[in-house]
């Protein structure tokens, strides 16, 4: 039988595979549609976007995430959490039919009605699989989570590009999302086992309920301070800057939430398994920091100093306008890998509501501060700086209570992602330095960049004996370095 170990690899493996695949086909997805459509197009999905992805947290209601969690999970848990989702699911989408009017009128923008309407549908049909999903996370098969996402992914990005080559315009982003979660839904029901019972317990809604609200109400408050930005740059901009404001999120949101999710997918059923074993808890959360932060910090670092020639040979000339925001949203990019597994990390202890506690400490201060920006900033960067202000203080409180609950606190985590950081910025500012010395096609700068980071980056890497580089040969490999420290030790009893 599989030690904890052996499973633990198998599943970063595989969850990268499928992550690192999804994040390809995402991307080649938004290239095609960047130029065949208008970043009007993108600024007007965004409207309805910026309000369902808040929505959308109530459809979890965190209760899947506590599925997750529990130790001893009964099929009676599973079948009330089903239902409760079905119900808020259909709520969800009544609802965003009655509110689809106001909204088009708060935008000013007519079409807006229909397309809240139709990606309202969204709703119902996630809440069929979330359940399963859940279960299939829990029993670390990432194998076949992967397949799901990749045959979403492809599929649905197949019909909306369709779409787009055939004229429809807006309409081709909302065939995406639809298709990819009717795909998504299908094939979970066929490689998910579980069935829902005729069976709904209240009291076994209530066992899991301190878990789950707390990650619900924490979810429910920092997305909403979160997506206010783009709410109010739909409300005091035109469309079209709305369109490079959230073409340049969501462009760095896709490595972002590669590595994020690589990161505390992998590692959350994991470290929900050693909650009673700090020590080794401790290690273990102490090499996945090391692993982000030797993946994200140069990333983010590359694409920060090469944003321009990237945005120009990609995108085209036309997202020009969005390099800016693209370069801000990096540095937020960068913070936000590591927080998000902080916070994984303090769920898997069994804390949510601490997690709660600085949502409710940070997001209002956000809102205050993003609305004040809106009044006394004409400028939408002044919203991705104030995002990013906020995103080193939630980092910094979520390190205060991890100090408290395995004893790793600022001095410590600086001193794990320290080496990581600095190689990131001495690899940027090489290149930016070079960049001043020669007059080069785009390509060709992009190219240049690359092998100046893979060049200072790897090779430091391998001369530090960085454990985050330790940590990918080991999982490429499946064999324990022979550079171990005592926490890869430890890792290796399991």
């Amino acid at each position: 039988m599989a030690t904890l170990k052996e499973k633990s690899i198998h599943a970063v493996k595989w969850n990268s595979i499928g992550q690192a695949s999804r994040l390809v086909l995402k991307f080649g997805l938004l290239v095609l549609l960047a130029r065949l459509l208008e970043p009007r197009d993108f600024g007007l999905v965004a409207m309805v976007y910026a309000i369902a992805d808040i929505s959308s947290i109530f459809l979890d209601s965190g209760f899947n995430s506590a599925l997750i969690q529990k130790k001893d999970l009964t099929s009676e848990d599973c079948s009330s959490v089903f239902y409760l989702n079905l119900a808020v699911g259909l709520v969800l989408t009544l609802l965003f039919w009655a509110i689809a009017p106001l909204l088009a009128s708060f935008y000013g923008e007519p079409l807006v009605e229909h397309l809240a309407v139709a990606i309202s549908v969204v709703f119902v049909i996630g809440a069929l699989g979330l359940v399963q999903r859940a279960r299939l996370t829990r029993d670390i098969a990432f194998k076949k989570l992967a397949l799901v996402n990749l045959s979403a992914t492809m599929l649905g990005g197949a019909a909306g590009v369709f779409c787009a080559l055939n004229g429809f315009g807006v309409w081709s982003l909302v065939v995406v999302r639809l298709m990819g979660q009717i795909i998504a839904t299908t094939l979970l029901w066929v490689l998910s086992p579980w069935r829902p019972g005729f069976v709904f317990q209240v009291a076994a809604l209530k066992g899991l309920l301190r878990f789950s609200s707390s990650v619900l109400a924490g979810r429910v408050v920092s997305n909403l301070s979160k997506r206010l930005d783009e709410i109010l740059v739909a409300r005091m901009f035109p469309v079209s800057e709305l369109g490079f404001y959230s073409k340049a999120r969501r462009n760095v949101e896709l490595p972002k939430r590669f590595i994020a999710q690589v990161g505390s997918r992998s590692f959350f059923p994991l470290l929900s398994k050693l909650q009673d074993d700090r020590n080794r808890f401790r290690d273990v959360y102490s090499r996945v920091l090391n692993l982000i932060a030797f993946i994200s910090f140069p990333l983010f670092a590359f694409l920060i100093v090469t944003a321009e020639e990237l945005i120009l040979v990609v995108f085209g000339e036309k997202w020009l306008d969005s390099t800016y925001y693209f370069q801000l949203f990096c540095l937020i990019g960068a913070v936000a890998t590591t927080t998000v597994m902080k916070e994984k990390a303090i769920n898997a202890l069994g804390h949510p509501e601490r997690n709660l506690k600085v949502s409710v400490f940070v997001s209002p201060a956000r809102l205050i501060a993003l609305l004040l920006v809106a009044v006394f900033f004409g400028d939408p960067s002044v919203f991705i700086w104030t995002n990013f202000g906020f995103a080193v203080l939630v980092s910094s409180c979520r390190t205060y209570i991890l100090k408290e609950l395995i004893g790793i606190g600022y001095l410590k985590e600086l001193s794990l992602i320290a080496k990581e950081l600095s190689i990131s910025v001495l690899a940027a500012t090489t290149c930016a330095v070079a960049a001043g010395t020669w007059d080069l096609p785009s390509v060709y700068v992009i190219s240049l960049n690359f092998g100046i980071f893979i060049l200072i980056c790897i090779g430091l890497a391998y001369l530090l004996r960085l454990p985050g580089m330790n940590l990918i040969t080991e999982l490429a490999t499946g064999k324990l370095s022979r550079y171990s420290n005592k926490g890869v030790r430890k890792l290796a009893a399991m």
